[in-house]
């Protein structure tokens, strides 16, 4: 980004769940966070579906070819699947993903009229609200409900089901 966030994130790295389609962010100052956010993701995503990760996809790009996930995907058995650098075709969900990321990111932004040194915020509800809406690429179901298997809840109130 070219503006610093609050909290002095430069760059935001984004994992998709491909069965879900369930989205989780992480903010980072810096592009060497990377690995750091995906043992941080690893760890909360297998514990919280009681599953391991498979496969893990990534572009080219030297946040991930670097020695901490050479030696940790493979010792985890997680196949490493790497498309070609500048090759976004080849990652077209990831690319799609953070292109739409921003896009309602900068909407939020220009609409409520806040700083742009908030887009960390924004990027993190765009998120949020994308895993509560229901995808007809999963059955209708939000990707929250696919991977949690119950229906979004906003306080006390259940969505998409029962009436509020």
């Amino acid at each position: 980004m070219q503006t610093t966030g609050l909290n002095g994130e430069r760059y935001f790295v984004t994992f998709i769940d491909q069965m879900s389609g369930r989205v989780s962010i992480a903010l980072l100052p810096s592009k060497d966070g990377a690995f750091t956010a995906f043992k941080d993701y690893r760890a909360r995503a297998e514990k919280s579906s009681g599953r391991e990760i498979k496969t893990f996809r990534s572009d080219g790009e030297g946040e991930y070819r670097n020695r901490e996930f050479e030696k940790d995907l493979p010792d985890a058995g997680i196949q490493h699947t790497v498309s070609p650098p500048y090759t976004p075709a080849q990652n077209g969900l990831a690319e799609w993903m953070n292109r739409n990321i921003m896009e309602n990111t900068r909407c939020i932004l220009e609409d409520s009229r806040l700083g742009k040194e908030l887009w960390g915020y924004a990027v993190l509800n765009v998120a949020h609200i994308h895993n509560q809406l229901p995808s007809r690429s999963h059955s209708n179901l939000s990707p929250l409900q696919h991977w949690t298997g119950k229906l979004p809840e906003i306080g006390h109130l259940r969505v998409f089901g029962s009436p509020i």
